[in-house]
């Protein structure tokens, strides 16, 4: 892992914990964990206590355990996207199993396994047993949550009293005569049904938990927190139906928006450690980039201010990619290659990267100008003289940082991280969607992800613990970094609006009784924040086999949410880390030095001590064997970017026998290629399987890459040697320490076999490309169509891509296997799909269409109307889900009138639909139910009257 980019570090550091520290947690204090911090190691204890409760509702349900399975993920793929709404984490278990019962009910449905549970009615007497069974859990989900709870809990869970009273938070008592009421009103309900509830009846739920949870099972839904393209499709499809409020895979949404340009991974979650205090300053100049780096290509336009009127002397600045990923900010390079005129042009040659990340990049252009906000350019246009930044209105931040006890905290650095701006317009549409849902509201916004203190300077607090900062915009939202000697290095948002007030945002997060998450919090331009004491984490990394320091290897460490601090261990092997936020438990990761690189990376997880007390984390990094070779393009024989990983197979004799030596479960082993394809990466020896996920090809449309490859294929000797696991549409193979991995999200594998001593062991792995297709897109009239967007051009993230010209090619194509490929426009409300096949080279024609709509009327369960819920469309298809994720500007919300009506607009015709409806975190769901749509090109689906109840 020694070159693998800072922002992989991270997640490493949060797969690192062992589900028996946490034992003793109860269900609330493992949910809190999560919502705070998104800690994986309360993600992956809740999966493993509530796992077997899950697959007995489903068993019951279901016939095939496959589709236990993809309910099993499902499950928890809604969890994390709705676990911030659970208001009582008691109830956690009771919670789980609805969503599971639910997701269960919904495929068996869809396969038409059994006539649909809605269509029901008094059941003869002579029900088979699985049918009585499912009869049994409808009802049960049907009690109210005071009954319903305990019998999950004692029943599904197989609690006793003592015990469930303890994961409720209820009295013995309250547990014993609550079953008890539970037990007559479900016994009442099912006899209403033509059901008895009969003694074996009831043990069919208690026997049903002993089904058992595969240990890879329970590994495939851990990783989906940190590895979202994991999910299965069957899987991602049944949550699909579930209203979706950002989940926490949403941050690694932005870290891959990052790691675009390689380099700025770091930037995004890695700081540099905090340094002494220093004085206020701007940054330094640097040498003119033509002295620097021979010159590549020509930028030129103009910069005006917010009025339109030019702005003489704003300087740009490009970051530079260098020739090895660098480890911290302090490594990175930040030019500026060229000044506006007096009448705002300018004109200058792009400094030119050291490195060459092999395929294309959007690396941003930084403007400012004194006494003006900064702004950026997310993708120039070469040799274009008419392209127009616009500079806001300066609003200068200022603030004052003071300790627990009130007294001001002098010499603390204050630096802008990153900002956010609109699309376009002012933070109106920014604010309301970051009551709904924040992590939402920054992804929708444009992000720069660079480090702007290199370019707009640091500020650093007084004798007062008063600070300023300069170089911010107005309707621009910062994202303020505050470090220093003795404090826990923190980063606030800061929404840089005069007069803005973030108290009702902020209070609206406590009347929802959410966990403070402190990313959640919003502050005024103007501030007042109270810094913590530091926790310092500190130790030596020594060799394995002879117990000699390490020197230059890099120690990490979370510092709050979504930052961390960082070290380098010195000539003794010491390192230590100040910034540390006090937290219950510490996740530290060693990065080994450059050389040599046979060393493995390791991780530990280490619970809290008393006070500041400094907390204690010594490593012993063990060297493994170096598997190097190419990733290569079979067709034209060319060299790959890409990535790569090891992943042990279960008869692994070197699995776990040594130090260091059971790391994969924890970080997935791995190495990024150069621009040629080539790499090396330290693995344990023994048996195991060699992965690589294929970059980009040298194609780009607008500067995002176009990804070209077929999902990998086991070769025949090698399938011999795998459990590969035949899913339908995926395919899975078992791996060491139980766990699995998933070859849809793979573009080449190869099994290897090494031993302790094979040294560097040479593996080459193939590529390949699969068939492509023309499609030409036309408008109503037959005209060539320009500005579509298209869903589904390639097999692999990123598959929706926003044309410029009226033709495109769908990548990737297998024989029988047609693609649904979506072509919309949004400008003009058009849009059709095509089912696309390799079987012929003919160009196919998208004609486009009118989109429907859907309209109808929401009430309550007393027939009143609802007034001012949120109405949108949810697709059941991946590649309707990604049109609506990437649409830019994001499709604004429907809100029902007074009389509770509504009308969605720009709906893709022949995609199935569900829809969403909410107010604030408040979901309602349809009684009965109503189901997966589909609306007709330029016409309205009208639902009429629709009665709709909340969903717990």
């Amino acid at each position: 892992m020694a070159n693998a980019p800072l922002a992989q570090i991270v997640g490493h550091l949060r797969r690192t914990t062992s589900a028996q520290s946490l034992d003793d947690l109860s269900d609330a204090q493992l949910l809190a964990n999560y919502r705070q911090k998104q800690d994986e190691a309360a993600f992956a204890e809740i999966v493993r206590r509530h796992g077997r409760l899950i697959t007995a509702a489903c068993h019951q349900l279901l016939d095939d355990q496959a589709d236990v399975d993809d309910v099993f993920q499902a499950t928890f793929l809604v969890f994390l996207r709705e676990a911030k709404r659970i208001r009582a984490g008691s109830a956690l278990g009771g919670w789980l199993y609805r969503v599971a019962y639910r997701l269960a009910l919904k495929l068996r449905q869809k396969q038409s396994r059994r006539r649909e549970l809605t269509e029901m009615r008094s059941p003869e007497p002579d029900l088979s047993w699985r049918e009585a069974c499912i009869v049994l859990h409808e009802e049960l989900d049907r009690l109210p949550p005071k009954f319903r709870l305990p019998l999950v809990s004692c029943y599904l869970d197989g609690r006793s009293r003592d015990e469930a009273a303890k994961q409720l938070g209820w009295t013995e008592g309250m547990v014993k005569g609550r079953l008890e009421r539970g037990r007559e009103a479900l016994r009442r309900r099912l006899t209403r049904r033509g059901v008895s509830l009969s003694a074996g009846l009831m043990a069919a739920l208690a026997s049903s938990r002993a089904e058992a949870v595969t240990p890879q099972l329970v590994d495939s839904v851990v990783r989906l927190l940190t590895q979202p393209g994991d999910a299965p499709a069957l899987a991602a499809a049944l949550a699909a139906g579930v209203p979706t409020i950002m989940n926490p895979m949403r941050k690694w949404l932005v870290v891959t928006a990052i790691l675009a340009i390689g380099l700025l991974g770091a930037g995004a979650w890695l700081a540099a450690q905090p340094g002494p205090a220093e004085p206020p300053k701007k940054p330094e100049a640097e040498k003119p980039a033509e002295q620097l780096q021979t010159p590549a290509q020509v930028v030129a336009g103009k910069i005006v201010d917010e009025n339109g009127k030019p702005i003489a002397g704003a300087r740009l600045y490009r970051p530079i990619i260098p020739k090895e990923l660098p480890r911290s900010f302090d490594e990175l390079r930040i030019p500026q290659f060229a000044t506006s005129d007096k009448d705002g042009t300018f004109r200058g040659e792009l400094p030119k990267d050291e490195g060459d990340l092999g395929r294309p990049i959007a690396i941003p252009i930084l403007v400012a100008a004194d006494g003006h906000g900064f702004n950026w350019i997310d993708t120039p246009k070469l040799e274009d003289p008419k392209q127009t930044v616009q500079l806001p209105k300066e609003h200068r931040i200022s603030g004052r940082v003071i300790d627990t006890q009130g007294k001001p905290l002098a010499g603390l650095k204050v630096e802008v991280a990153s900002a956010f701006a609109p699309e376009k317009g002012n933070l109106d549409e920014f604010l309301q969607t970051w009551k709904r849902e924040w992590e939402t509201a920054l992804r929708q916004s444009r992000s720069s992800f660079v480090p702007l203190a290199k370019v707009l300077g640091t500020s650093s607090t007084d004798k007062d613990g008063r600070f300023e900062l300069r170089g911010i915009g107005v309707e621009q939202v910062a994202k303020v970094q505050i470090s220093g000697r003795g404090v826990a290095q923190k980063s606030l948002y800061v929404v840089n609006r005069p007069g803005f007030d973030p108290k009702p945002i902020n209070s609206s997060f406590a009347s929802r009784r959410l966990p403070p998450i402190e990313n959640q919090l919003l502050y005024a331009p103007s501030f007042e924040f109270v810094a913590t004491p530091t926790k310092t984490v500190e130790g030596v990394v020594t060799d394995a086999r002879s117990g000699k320091p390490i020197v230059g290897a890099s120690i990490s460490a979370m510092a709050g949410y979504g930052s961390s601090v960082q070290a380098t261990t010195d000539n003794d092997g010491r390192y230590k880390l100040t910034g540390v936020s006090k937290q219950k438990i510490y996740y530290i990761h060693a990065m080994p030095p450059k050389s040599p690189d046979t060393y493995l990376s390791r991780s530990l997880q280490l619970p809290d001590n008393e006070g500041f007390q400094p907390i204690k984390a010594d490593f012993e990094l063990n060297h493994g064997v170096i598997l190097a070779g190419r990733l290569i393009d079979k067709s034209t024989g060319k060299g790959v970017v890409g990535s790569v990983r090891f992943a042990p197979l279960p008869d692994n004799a070197y699995f776990r026998k040594k130090t260091g030596y059971d790391s994969y479960p924890i970080d997935r082993t791995g190495a990024e290629t150069d621009s040629q394809g080539r790499f090396k990466v330290a693995v344990i020896p023994g048996s195991g399987v060699l992965m690589a996920q294929a970059y980009g090809s040298g194609e780009s449309l607008d500067s995002m890459w176009i990804k070209p490859w077929l999902p990998a294929r086991f070769d025949e000797a090698d399938a011999k040697k795998v459990t590969l696991v035949d899913r339908g549409e995926l395919w899975t193979f078992d791996t060491a320490g139980g766990t699995n991995e998933f070859l849809q999200i793979e573009n080449a594998v190869k099994c290897v076999d090494s031993k302790e001593d094979s040294g560097t062991v040479n593996v080459d792995l193939y590529v390949h490309r699969g068939k492509t297709r023309m499609v030409k897109m036309l408008d109503v009239d037959g005209k060539p169509l320009e500005g579509v967007m298209v869903s589904g051009m390639t097999a692999a993230w990123p598959i929706t891509h926003a044309l410029t010209k009226h033709e495109c090619t769908i990548y990737a194509l297998e024989p029988n296997a047609p693609r649904t490929v979506v072509f919309h426009h949004a400008q003009r409300n058009l849009a059709t799909v095509l089912k696309v096949t390799c079987e012929s080279d003919e160009t196919l024609t998208a004609k486009l269409g009118p989109t429907g709509a859907v309209k109808g009327r929401m009430l309550d369960l007393d027939g009143q109307p609802l007034a001012g819920v949120e109405m949108s469309e949810s697709y059941a298809d991946e590649v309707g889900r990604e049109l609506i994720r990437h649409m830019r500007p994001p499709k604004p919300a429907v809100k029902t009138d007074a009389d509770g009506r509504f009308q969605i607009d720009g709906v893709v015709p022949g995609l199935d639909f569900s829809l969403g409806v909410r107010k604030d975190r408040k979901f309602f769901v349809g009684e009965p139910r109503i189901g997966l749509k589909k609306v007709e090109p330029g016409q309205a689906l009208d639902l009429g009257d629709r009665k709709m109840k909340p969903q717990e």
